[in-house]
């Protein structure tokens, strides 16, 4: 199958297609495809505008009120893979710092064009290693499920954020299950930690920080702005 979002001009040109096979564990059911796709043939340049959903945006009004509350001081925000940065905008207008990273030079321009900070760049323990900058919040929406190394993704969250500060991991779809109201997320026993029900959220206690992943069911599909 080709790539979606893999759009050409040119009805007889070729584009690279990937095995479209399914594997699942017979012993914890965690399913996913049998490929993985190289995120610079899928992240590069990203025609997505994040800001294009209406109940996407009120979603992320949602999560600044949230995270505001949760870390009272300084609130100096990441947010990785920020798209065309609404959330970003969203804090700044709540009085924050913000910072964001996106490998999408194409919305990286559209960030930088708006005067928000953003580096092009894939996320990870290397990446963060380069950054001098700390945060109280870091936020990764709908970014999670596309990361091939779960582990190295949370090691970089761990590197840049302060000790109290906290990290909102939110899953599109996550399977919870209804009996101890706890997400189930196939990462977590290979690094070593906890979760938690809490208030709706799902807390994932690290040291004296903390990483919330909660399912966001306020999200709909095909509800983008007219243009």
């Amino acid at each position: 199958m080709p790539l979606a979002n893999n759009y050409h001009t040119d009805m007889d040109e070729d584009c690279y297609r990937y095995p479209l096979h399914m594997l699942v564990c017979e012993d914890c059911w965690h399913g996913q495809l049998s490929v993985v796709v190289p995120g610079e043939a899928m992240f590069t340049d990203y025609p997505y505008l994040s800001s294009g959903s209406r109940t996407f945006k009120e979603h992320c009004w949602k999560l600044v009120a949230t995270a505001k509350e949760r870390v009272a001081a300084r609130r100096h925000v990441l947010d990785i893979g920020c798209n065309d940065g609404v959330l970003l905008s969203l804090f700044r207008k709540a009085g924050c710092d913000v910072f964001g990273v996106d490998p999408a030079a194409n919305l990286v321009d559209r960030c930088r064009a708006d005067g928000l900070p953003v580096a092009c760049a894939f996320w990870g323990a290397e990446f963060a290693d380069t950054l001098k900058l700390r945060f109280d919040i870091i936020t990764a929406q709908n970014v999670f499920a596309h990361v091939p190394d779960p582990a190295d993704f949370l090691v970089g969250c761990a590197t840049v954020l302060i000790d109290g500060g906290q990290v909102h991991i939110v899953l599109i779809g996550g399977h919870e299950d209804p009996a101890s109201g706890v997400i189930e997320v196939s990462v977590i026993p290979f690094i070593g930690v906890d979760l938690f029900p809490m208030q709706g959220s799902h807390l994932l206690k690290n040291h004296n920080s903390a990483f919330v992943i909660p399912v966001a069911s306020d999200i709909k599909a095909g509800d983008a702005d007219p243009i």
